[in-house]
Formats: C-alpha cells, sequence, structure tokens
C-alpha cells in the first residue's frame, strides 16, 4: 500500500514538472541572409504598407506590383483586416467617415462617421470607438449600435465582450484586469500585471480563445527583469506563462511600447514576436539585436529564425503580419543584403528563408510598417 502511495506521488510530481518545464527553443538556420524574392513566390494576395506619405499603398504580390490607393490616408494600425482578409478598414477622405475596401482599393462601403476606430468584430458586425473612447458593436446593415456594460474597456476580444480595463492602483501604477464586458461576475476580473513602458502588449487570438500579453517573468527580481509572453482565456481564473525566456536566454525585451508588439496567425495556433537580449539597465538602448520568434500554441515549442536579426527595435521592432495561409510573415525592416535602406521582407516560416519583396518601405507614421496581408479579391 505504501510503495503504491509513494509511487503514485512520484508519478503526480513528475507530471507537474513536465508541466512546468519549458519546451525547446528550436534553431531554424539555414545559412544564408536575406534573398532575392524568388520567381515562384506565394503565396500571393495583397500587402498593405507606405511608398510615400500622402495615401495607403498595396503591393500585389502575384505581380510584384505596388500603386497609391486614391482617397486614403496612411492608417498606421489604425487600419484593419476582415475575418476573411478581403477587405480592410480605412478612412475616407471625401466621406470624412469609416469605411471599408478590398485592398486593392475596389468595393469601398462607408459604414460611419464622427469616430476614432472601426475593426472587425465578426464576420458582419463592427467594432467602433467613439470620440470619447467609448466601444460599442456596429450592425451596417441596419445602423444599430450596442453599448458595453463595463466603462474603460480596452482590448476587446473578437466575437466576443471580454476585454482589459487599465487603471491607477494605490501604488501609482498602470494595473491591467481582464473583464467581462457585459457586467457579469464579480466585476473584479482577473490581474493581468503592471500596464507600463515595454511590458505592455496584449492581443487577442482571432477566434477569441486567448489573450496574449507581455508581463516580467515573476521568478526575476534583479534590476533586468526580462519580459515573458502569457496566455489567458476569458473565465480563466489566472494566466499561464508560455515562454521561459529569462531561463534560456537572461533577461529580454518582448517587442516594444507599441500594445501590438504579439502577433497571432490567422489560424491561431502561433503566435509571432521579436525578442531582444537586454545588456544593462536601460530598457530602451541597452538592447542586442532583435530575432524573430513563433511560439506554438498547442506544444509550447518556440521556433527563433537566425538568419536575420535587426537594431532597429526601439522604440518599436518592425511590426509582424501574416499571411492569409500562415506560411509567411511579412515585415518591413533594415535591408542587411543591400547595407542601407528598408525592404518589405517575408519570412517563409517552414523553410526559414527571408526574401526581399520590394525596397524602401517609408516611415508614414512612426517607422516603417506592414498594415495587413489580405486576399485578393
Amino acid at each position: 500500500m505504501l510503495y503504491r502511495m509513494l509511487t503514485l506521488l512520484l508519478t503526480l510530481i513528475l507530471t507537474w514538472f513536465a508541466s512546468v518545464s519549458p519546451a525547446p527553443i528550436n534553431d531554424v538556420c539555414t545559412g544564408r541572409t536575406l534573398q532575392p524574392r524568388p520567381p515562384d513566390f506565394s503565396p500571393q494576395g495583397i500587402i498593405i504598407s507606405a511608398w510615400n506619405r500622402e495615401a495607403m499603398w498595396a503591393y500585389d504580390v502575384a505581380r510584384n506590383a505596388r500603386y497609391p490607393i486614391d482617397n486614403t490616408a496612411p492608417c498606421g494600425t489604425n487600419c484593419h483586416l476582415s475575418p476573411d482578409a478581403l477587405s480592410i478598414t480605412y478612412r475616407d477622405i471625401e466621406a470624412g467617415a469609416f469605411g471599408a475596401m478590398w485592398l486593392n482599393g475596389a468595393n469601398r462601403r462607408v459604414f460611419i462617421r464622427d469616430v476614432t476606430e472601426v475593426q472587425w468584430w465578426s464576420d458582419d458586425r463592427l467594432l467602433v470607438w467613439s470620440e470619447r473612447n467609448r466601444p460599442f458593436l456596429f450592425d451596417p446593415r441596419d445602423d444599430s449600435r450596442e453599448p458595453f456594460a463595463v466603462n474603460g474597456l480596452v482590448n476587446i476580444q473578437p466575437g466576443g465582450y471580454w476585454g482589459m480595463t487599465i487603471t491607477l492602483d494605490d501604488d501609482g501604477l498602470f494595473a491591467r484586469r481582464l473583464v467581462d464586458g457585459r457586467g457579469d461576475g464579480d466585476g473584479n476580473g482577473v490581474d493581468l500585471g503592471a500596464d507600463e513602458p515595454y511590458f505592455s502588449a496584449a492581443v487577442w487570438s482571432p477566434d477569441g480563445a486567448y489573450l496574449a500579453f507581455v508581463a516580467r517573468a515573476e521568478h526575476d527580481d534583479a534590476f533586468r527583469r526580462g519580459a515573458e509572453v502569457y496566455l489567458i482565456a476569458p473565465e480563466d481564473s489566472t494566466a499561464t506563462r508560455a515562454t521561459h525566456f529569462t531561463g534560456a536566454y537572461g533577461a529580454v525585451r518582448i517587442g516594444g511600447r507599441a500594445h501590438n508588439g504579439l502577433s497571432w496567425s490567422p489560424d491561431s495556433r502561433r503566435l509571432a514576436f521579436w525578442v531582444i537580449p537586454r545588456t544593462g539597465p536601460d530598457i530602451a538602448a541597452d538592447l542586442g539585436a532583435a530575432q524573430l520568434h513563433i511560439l506554438h500554441i498547442g506544444t509550447g515549442q518556440i521556433d527563433v529564425y537566425c538568419d536575420y536579426a535587426t537594431t532597429d527595435h526601439t522604440p518599436n521592432p518592425p511590426r509582424l503580419v501574416w499571411s492569409p495561409d500562415g506560411s509567411k510573415v511579412a515585415f518591413a525592416g533594415e535591408n542587411t543584403a543591400r547595407g542601407s535602406g528598408t525592404a518589405l521582407i517575408a519570412l517563409d516560416v517552414e523553410s526559414g528563408d527571408f526574401y526581399t519583396l520590394s525596397l524602401d518601405v517609408i516611415a508614414a507614421m512612426g517607422r516603417p510598417d506592414v498594415i495587413a496581408w489580405g486576399r485578393s479579391p
């Protein structure tokens, strides 16, 4: 009897250690530097970026051609891809309103005026932010509106009602909490840690199943405390730590100051981000080069892509955008092959190859960035 109890106890201990031990970090290294675009490059579709400060630009992947989209202005991260990856929200200059269009600029529909941002909540409803920064759901078919019961919501779940609140706590710090925007439950929500510069990224998976966010490593109380990625599902009572970079690399920074420094794959199974080693106490300056990492949600495995690194990472590294089929990740970064300038670059996540698609992306709003990669109509 005692032997069986000891065996069961040992099994439970080993199971617990297996559940908390970090999955391996897998080096994906080809030994090749930034390469020219191959003739058979795929997938196709349209990438939205900027090649001047006067308009949104479309890069047609199949034709290897780029062109400005008339009656638009550069939108930065204020434009959002539809769930089917066919349309993008934009601000119509002539109408002075927000609408949606195909990524080639055709099939334009103007939806709503006097708001600050419009994004997709579902296939047929929009999440709209009023000029007073109050979110509501909007149905463009009948102009109906549905407000949220909880005030102060940010970062709202796609297709759902959960979101974050950021409030000032008793210690003078901004605290993040995950709450039910319908007002259900005890109203206290789940603590997600402090909202502070370079530790503030938080992004929902496209299916709304998880919120991924960056926070300081719980166990590291040194002056160079590292960042880690955590996952939480709606109605969870606590978040799960998904990375263990502090133990593997030492202290790191994940992404930059922007809240969108994590990028989900379209199927919600992978998460891409930049990892930047810290070399001293200044989180904005004492840093090594950033490398692209991808976390596999189901297994916890992390792939690090060795053949491209950038020191152009403060205040933010290049924004990462997935192709519609999840086979590539695009960004606008340093043209390391030419030694100067910028390029529209795509990573093949299977092979680890980095390809130059187009040259000289410009900083229309803050830094050169890719906004979206969608399907051709």
